[in-house]
């Protein structure tokens, strides 16, 4: 019963950002554990997608903006034990010249030139410097989408349809430059 109710409330949170999504389909529902709103914004293809906690992993909140791209980029906050994988060789990161940016968080590529090209753009930092400083955990680009990821997300602040429209014209305005790398 619990669940159900839960799952409700997620439910109605989405459907006031499906007001403001072009051909928005909510699926999920009362029954479904995992709640989404798809549609378009901005002539996009989007995804909200709430994936509640389990067992071994926290609620999350997963948005998705469709696209194709050129190259394949991973960003995640910088931490102890990214740095001890580098150091043992395990992973292998880019660096963007920008020292504080470096810093801060952990650069992985498929393509470095297409992704440093994309990432000298400081405009495209910031953005995802946003994302980052304001609690999301990741940043990925795909072969046919950007994602942001944020664990332990709250209904109330994260998913107030400004935040979300906020969030979702960020997206738009990256996926916009990644024609152009």
């Amino acid at each position: 019963m619990l669940k159900k109710i839960i799952n409700k409330h997620k439910f109605e949170i989405l459907e006031k950002i499906a007001v403001r999504i072009d051909q928005a389909k909510i699926k999920g529902g009362l029954f479904n554990i995992i709640p989404h709103l798809s549609g378009i914004y901005k002539q996009r293809r989007i995804k909200v997608t709430l994936i509640p906690a389990s067992r071994n992993s926290p609620a999350t909140l997963d948005i998705y903006c469709y696209l194709n791209c050129p190259f394949k980029l991973s960003i995640y906050h910088e931490g102890k034990i990214l740095r001890i994988l580098k150091k043992f060789g395990l992973y292998r990161e880019i660096e963007t010249g920008d020292m504080e940016f470096d810093k801060k968080y952990f650069i992985s590529v498929n393509n470095e030139m297409a992704a440093r090209n994309f990432l000298m753009d400081y405009k495209n930092k910031e953005i995802i410097d946003g994302f980052m400083s304001s609690g999301f955990d990741a940043v990925g680009f795909r072969k046919k989408y950007i994602n942001i990821k944020k664990q332990n997300y709250s209904l109330e602040e994260d998913l107030k349809l400004d935040n979300v429209l906020d969030l979702l014209e960020k997206l738009n305005v990256l996926a916009g430059k990644i024609n152009y790398c």
